[in-house]
């Protein structure tokens, strides 16, 4: 289930959805498609480029938990790299 509301696109610089669902649920919340720009997938910023999203960690046991915080430790990593990038970038 996406949560989130218009406001969102004005309010926050990234919006970082976890799974295909929810990104296609935000994407069709830009409807006029100003934010595309804001609007990632967190496995997107993955080393691996073979992940394709956070999967549920409670599908896979313990296994799947591991899985998913070592796609997030990577990610986050990641992530924070380009918004360090965007900071430091002139307009």
């Amino acid at each position: 289930m996406t949560v989130a509301c218009l406001q969102d696109f004005d309010e926050f610089d990234y919006i970082i959805t976890m799974d295909n669902e929810n990104y296609k649920d935000i994407i069709r919340l830009d409807i006029d498609t100003l934010y595309r720009n804001k609007i990632f997938k967190m496995a997107g910023f993955c080393s691996d480029k073979n992940v394709k999203e956070v999967p549920d960690p409670y599908n896979g046991g313990n296994a799947g938990f591991e899985n998913v915080l070592d796609i997030l430790e990577d990610s986050t990593k990641n992530l924070l790299d380009k918004i360090r990038a965007d900071i430091e970038r002139p307009d």
